[in-house]
């Protein structure tokens, strides 16, 4: 491991070498750890973090198993009125939507939005179900949905113009639907414009996107900035402009590793601060750190071990300690993936190519053949199947 790669651990050659962020991280790991934090380690004992106790906050934070979980124990009471009912229906569209059940998040977001079709939140979720159901589905049925998605977006802006998830929404829309159903690439931007003079870290991080799509990194990369700097406490400014600099410019790993460190210090419940430390510690080879990021990031959150299969797949792609990578593929699978998270079938896929790296013809065709039973959406592993099938023994 390089001293230039201190995520989520005291890495030093002398205290007053520590950047201020890495320093207040360290504090905040070693809350309830009191042994020495050196080269390549990370506490062995939990932080005990005080996780968000509302469902809204679960749910912002990508809690969904949790937040299902929470469902399940607060039933409706039987005299429930008509609004608590609406209501009701309208969180268990979000849950289903962060776990995958995108059709049964789409009639609970239709139900609630029928019973009151003045309430602007409700419409905004039926959009995001039509919009996921859109990703899946045939091109006439994405039609069809990408327009519902359209109608609902308009109806909340009509009751609420400067709701941010509304404009974000018609954002995304006007940015990727085709011109024959409204797309507009100018509407996006001013969309996006619209949404920064409300909430200014998440419009400048949504400009960024667009800045991404038009491939103007130099736009993209000052957008982030100024996300950053409207809001310090923003997560997912911190997360974005980190993953900016990752691809763009790898070999400015203390950016990366600040703005993660950032972001774990504002919430070190969700996984993607701890997949990117994770992703470095591979880079650096430094497995010891990779196990410890691991077990940590699961301390917070015993949920998600999306930071394991990070570290599996950057491990893979590099063709680095492939004995290490299956370790941790497998303990994903051990449990259901955790909201947005990479599926058991892209985690079987990965194994997969882990056997192909290994020259494990039979195990790689056993991988795909269960990442296709998991997804049989999954494009890529049909076509390796198809290649590794008719490859020489």
């Amino acid at each position: 491991m390089t001293p230039r790669l201190r995520p989520a651990v005291m890495y030093y050659e002398s205290r007053s070498a520590m950047r201020p962020s890495i320093l207040l991280l360290a504090v905040l790991l070693a809350v309830a750890s009191l042994h020495s934090l050196i080269a390549c380690s990370v506490p062995q004992s939990p932080v005990d973090p005080q996780p968000p106790q509302s469902l809204t906050a679960l749910l912002e934070a990508g809690h969904y198993r949790r937040a299902f979980a929470a469902l399940d124990v607060t039933p409706l009471a039987a005299d429930a009125s008509a609004h608590d009912i609406a209501q009701r229906e309208y969180i268990e569209s979000r849950v289903e939507l962060g776990l995958g059940h995108y059709e049964l998040a789409f009639q609970l977001a239709e139900k609630a939005a029928v019973a009151e079709p003045r309430n602007a939140a409700f419409h905004v979720q039926v959009a995001a179900a039509a919009g996921r159901l859109a990703q899946h589905a045939g091109l006439l049925k994405q039609l069809t949905y990408a327009k519902r998605a359209r109608k609902e977006l308009d109806d909340a802006v009509a009751l609420e113009p400067k709701r941010p998830d509304a404009l974000y929404g018609l954002m995304m829309f006007y940015e990727y639907a085709p011109s024959l159903i409204g797309g507009d690439k100018a509407l996006a931007r001013k969309m996006a414009e619209d949404l920064t003079a409300i909430e200014g870290a998440r419009g400048y991080v949504a400009q960024a996107s667009l800045a991404q799509e038009r491939k103007d990194s130099a736009a993209e990369a000052e957008l982030l900035k100024k996300a950053v700097a409207a809001d310090p406490d923003s997560y997912a400014a911190h997360m974005a402009f980190a993953k900016f600099v990752k691809l763009s410019a790898p070999a400015e790993i203390d950016t990366v590793d600040e703005q993660a460190c950032l972001a774990l210090l504002i919430d070190p419940s969700r996984g993607e601060a701890w997949q990117t430390l994770a992703e470095l510690a591979v880079a650096a080879e430094c497995w010891p750190e990779v196990n410890g990021l691991v077990q940590t990031a699961e301390r917070f959150n015993p949920d998600d071990a999306s930071a394991a299969y990070s570290a599996a797949v950057a491990m893979i792609s590099a063709g680095k300690n492939l004995d290490l990578a299956q370790t941790l593929l497998d303990h994903y699978l051990e449990r259901i993936p955790e909201g947005d998270e990479p599926s058991a079938g892209r985690a079987q896929y990965q194994l997969a190519l882990l056997s192909e790296k290994r020259g494990q013809k039979q195990d790689a065709l056993f991988h795909l053949r269960a990442a296709l039973d998991e997804d049989p959406t999954m494009e890529d592993a049909r076509k390796d199947l198809k290649r590794i099938e008719h490859s020489n023994p």
